[in-house]
């Protein structure tokens, strides 16, 4: 009874701690999403301003610990699929921030959406 008893107790503290490591990973996702586009929202909309957030491709890479880091030691990556249009009244510029684990799995996608009036926005 004892040994059952002690099985059901390990199992359930493995189980506790696999769920605590995935929300630490979601919560993770959550905020460097966020932090992305946020910092998109904020810039005038100019495809400069754009790419200075992404500096190649689209997409940031981040190690373990969710700081930038190169492709070859990337835990994480996040990509932006964005669309811009430009109007006479400003610049619509809306998309995904999507954060994946190096295997390719999604972990979180954030979509978003900012308009430039005319004055504020930049070609």
């Amino acid at each position: 009874m004892f040994s059952l008893a002690s099985a059901v107790c390990v199992r359930l503290f493995f189980t506790a701690r696999s769920l605590a490591e995935g929300s630490d990973e979601l919560d993770g996702a959550v905020a460097a999403a966020t932090r992305v586009s946020e910092t998109l929202k904020s810039t005038d909309g100019s495809d400069a301003a754009i790419d200075t957030v992404f500096v190649a491709a689209r997409t940031v890479f981040l190690d373990g610990g969710w700081s930038e880091c190169a492709e070859s030691e990337a835990e994480y990556r996040i990509t932006a699929d964005l669309t811009a249009s430009d109007e006479a009244a400003g610049r619509l510029l809306s998309g995904v921030v999507a954060v994946s684990a190096a295997d390719g799995e999604e972990i979180y996608a954030l979509e978003f959406t900012r308009f430039y009036p005319a004055r504020e926005a930049a070609a």
